[in-house]
């Protein structure tokens, strides 16, 4: 075990080693929950290749419990991908798992051996997932046999997205690459002027690949050639991974700012003062912007003119990127909860509490939310029925309600 932790970043290992899990401190009231039946699918982080966060659904209204668990073995960063009757996530320990969405019950588990920061993809019954140590894998998504695998130019906590057999993904070594999904061989790579932690999004239309960058940028590649089409200055560095929608990018930069350009020609539409730091990734619906950030708060503002329309505040910033599904937004804070807000007026619907930070981004599907905490386990969150005030009844491995 020893070994894996040296290949673990040093800051996560003194975020672990002060909050070190005592069990998952998890109660719900009610009688046990049910998932829907008719499994969707939400097969890459933030949902789609776009990165909007929108996500099939449909969500939980409360009040909410458990319907499973599963612990882990080591803390989970990486946010899970749903494709069908299965949920595919990664952890600290190097593992990547495979678990029946409706039960949580094992399916496999891949030995990466280095720490999965990394979200899977999941397209043409394969998992696409990096580890930090430089690796892409092509994993078969029923067995997880590796297919293939491509070593990278630097260290890899960018999620991949996946288009039209190829699969884009940043590096620290400052590289984009864009991959043959079938084989694992590279089209082709471009170089930016830092590392890479942002995520790589592809336009609706398949042309224009966005990513940001420590350097300050956000780029715009050319995706069938990997030609720079633009490039957009910040004041800080840009991990927050961009949104497309409505032929616009949004996304959050260290310089406190919300950005909306031009997806064509990176020209400015607007921009929004957070008041802090942004590496939550935003997320598009219903004409809003929803993103969270280190003022411990969530926003949403109009997503043609970036007035605020609603915020609301956690206990603790927010690393976590909202989910949206119908009318909720779900998203995770370093306060240890899950919170679920209704989109159009910020109300807080529900919360739970895990035993550690959420840095973990929420996917919705099957009326379920799925997370995973720094507290090693990963939650299936979903309505209970029968539920009534002072019914609360301790279940081992399930989240405190409110």
């Amino acid at each position: 075990m020893l070994t894996r932790l040296r290949a673990v970043p040093f800051f996560v290992i003194c975020i672990l080693c002060c909050l070190a899990p005592s069990g998952a401190r998890l109660t719900f009231s009610g009688a046990a929950a049910t998932p829907t039946a008719n499994p969707t699918t939400a097969g890459m982080f933030r949902g789609d290749a776009a990165r909007t966060g929108v996500f099939p659904g449909p969500a939980p209204v409360g009040p909410v419990g458990a319907v499973w668990v599963f612990r882990a073995s080591n803390a989970i960063l990486s946010s899970p991908a749903v494709a069908g009757d299965t949920v595919y996530v990664g952890d600290l320990d190097g593992y990547v798992y495979a678990l029946d969405a409706a039960t949580g019950k094992e399916r496999w588990r891949f030995d990466a051996d280095t720490a999965i920061r990394s979200s899977p993809a999941v397209a043409g019954g394969t998992v696409y997932v990096a580890r930090y140590d430089h690796d892409l894998f092509a994993l078969d998504a029923a067995t997880g046999k590796e297919r293939w695998r491509f070593t990278a130019d630097g260290a890899v906590s960018s999620s991949p997205v996946v288009v039209v057999g190829v699969v884009y993904i940043g590096t620290f070594g400052r590289t984009l690459y864009a991959i043959d999904a079938a084989t694992g061989r590279p089209r082709w790579q471009a170089q930016t002027g830092a590392a890479i932690r942002s995520s790589p999004a592809v336009a609706p239309d398949g042309a224009t690949v966005v990513v940001g960058c420590e350097d300050g940028s956000l780029y715009a590649f050319d995706a069938e050639t990997g030609t720079v089409r633009w490039t957009f200055a910040t004041a800080g560095p840009v991990s927050s991974t961009p949104a497309v929608s409505a032929g616009t990018v949004f996304f959050g930069s260290s310089d406190h700012h919300l950005y909306a350009l031009d997806v064509a020609t990176g020209r400015q539409r607007w921009t929004f003062d957070a008041g802090d730091a942004l590496t939550s990734s935003p997320a598009i619906s219903a004409g809003l912007v929803v993103f969270g950030g280190y003022d411990r708060r969530l926003h949403a503002v109009d997503a043609a003119t970036g007035r605020e329309r609603w915020r609301v505040g956690t206990d603790r910033i927010i690393l976590s990127s909202p989910a949206i599904a119908g009318g909720t937004v779900a998203v995770g804070s370093v306060d240890h909860d899950l919170y679920a807000f209704d989109l159009n007026t910020g109300r807080e619907r529900w919360h739970v509490t895990t035993g550690a930070p959420v840095n973990s981004s929420p996917a919705i599907a099957n009326g379920l939310v799925y997370v995973g905490s720094l507290d090693y386990h990963f939650y299936a969150i979903g309505d209970v029925s029968g539920s009534g005030a002072g019914g609360a009844t301790p279940v081992a491995g399930s989240p405190t309600a409110g």
